[in-house]
């Protein structure tokens, strides 16, 4: 059985059951039934995703009679953080979704309300969630602020029938980052590949490679012992992974051994991937089903976990990557009680193992991942999922992306490091990283002087 058929069939599964209770109209003209708390939803969850998580919430509606959870979409995360930040507290929802790497933001924010509170108060046992994730939606006194939904997971995609023919062990090959562009230069060289490698054109990847490497983007412990006063991207160890880094974009695209940084991922890159036309593609786990719905269910896929800068990377573990849900701080005790519940049953084993296997994020427990659901995901359509359940757990307590308000701006700064770097190959590596250093540092005094 193909594996894109496995996927369907575990999914139609779960659902069928509760198919019965689906929404025939769009979530917002839900009509809340009498004698229930309406639980509203904001979140930039789009397409596939939205359509599983309505789903869930059709599921989650149909199972109890005290809540009414209601999804609100409000276009892209940028759209929503900027809603939340101008909606005044009657007005905001209960709860919300936001990337992991704003729970620096969520937590200074006035939005937001800790979901510690509740945890307190429940005593809710969630030691099975993956100790990556319980760190890094807390805040800096390690309370936590949300709980994570999508498990994301940085790593290089590899065609292994090209690592076989290369005579190639992706997984004792790609350690840093300049390793992938010495192996995406033998692919290309060799006639084994049309394209080496092709990135997922975000600044997350920075940062995660600087954990990975070893070394903090922030000062004050990366943000975890105080307020950052400064980035070091400029600064002793951090500048050298830097420099490392950026080096091997720029000789990737100097070298023609990739496609161009910037290619749309889900309509190029992904469906060359697909087809057979590229080694490698550095990206996150969620990608991997639309590998296979883009044609490429008979690849052998393999995900090698996210590589450092350098060849003195650590590579021990990968900082946690995704998508969370957040407790809004709208003065209505109601409705928050509705979305903890709501939020602690998309915890629970099977609903975890059930929106992983349908999206292709990780579970975040280790329970939903011993359930027969992943497990036969893991088995039937994606075996070397376990290769990065394992990386998860190798992490430690500097395998982190800085924790920051101004996590936005970082990001900004990232991306446009590498736009300079690879576009241009007599880009001073230097100067990109100095225009990095000063625009982060410009946004952390902005934000402590207004703070």
């Amino acid at each position: 059985m193909k594996r894109l058929a496995v996927v369907l069939m575990v999914i139609s599964a779960i659902v069928m059951p509760f198919a019965v209770f689906a929404q025939t109209q769009p979530p917002a003209k839900a009509v809340v039934p009498a004698g229930r708390t309406e639980v509203v939803w904001w979140s930039n969850f789009s397409g596939t995703m939205q359509k599983t998580l309505l789903g869930m919430i059709d599921k989650y509606n149909a199972q109890q009679n005290k809540y009414f959870v209601r999804f609100e979409f409000q276009g892209g995360a940028s759209d929503l953080m900027a809603k939340l930040q101008a909606t005044a507290p009657a007005a905001l929802p209960d709860m919300f979704s936001g990337a992991v790497e704003h729970t620096g933001f969520f937590a200074a924010s006035s939005f937001c309300k800790p979901l510690q509170d509740f945890i307190d108060k429940d005593k809710w046992n969630y030691s099975s969630t993956y100790p990556h994730l319980v760190s890094a939606y807390s805040d800096g006194e390690g309370n936590q602020m949300g709980y994570p939904l999508g498990n994301s997971f940085a790593g290089v995609y590899c065609n292994m029938d090209m690592f076989k023919k290369a005579g190639l062990d992706p997984y004792k090959e790609l350690k840093s980052l300049q390793d992938v562009y010495r192996v995406a230069k033998i692919m290309v060289d060799k006639g084994i590949a049309k394209y080496g490698v092709a990135f997922h054109n975000n600044g997350y990847y920075v940062n995660a490679a600087l954990a990975v490497e070893g070394v903090d983007s922030v000062d004050a412990g990366n943000g975890y012992k105080g307020k950052a006063t400064k980035s070091l991207y400029d600064t002793g160890k951090t500048n050298k992974a830097m420099y490392s880094m950026l080096d091997a974009y720029q000789k990737i695209y100097a070298g023609g051994y990739g496609i161009p940084y910037g290619t749309d991922c889900n309509g190029e890159v992904v469906p060359k991937f697909a087809k057979g036309e590229l080694a490698m593609f550095l990206g996150v786990i969620s990608f991997h089903n639309r590998i296979l719905t883009s044609g490429g269910d008979k690849l052998d896929i393999g995900m090698v976990p996210m590589p450092g800068c350098s060849e003195n990377s650590r590579s021990s573990g990968v900082p946690a990557g995704g998508t969370g849900s957040f407790i809004a701080k709208n003065n209505r005790p109601a409705g928050q009680a509705g979305a903890y519940d709501f939020i602690k049953w998309l915890a629970e084993p099977e609903q975890a193992a059930y929106w992983a296997v349908s999206t292709g994020y990780l579970p975040v427990t280790s329970a939903a991942a011993a359930t027969s659901t992943y497990q036969t995901f893991m088995k039937k359509v994606f075996p070397r999922a376990q290769y990065c359940l394992d990386a998860q757990l190798k992490g430690d307590k500097i395998t982190k992306t800085p924790y920051l308000p101004i996590a936005n701006e970082v990001l900004k700064a990232n991306l446009l490091s590498i736009e300079r770097v690879a576009n241009d190959p007599k880009y001073s590596i230097e100067k990109a990283i100095k225009e990095a250093t000063s625009s982060i540092n410009e946004a952390i005094e902005l934000y402590n002087m207004a703070n």
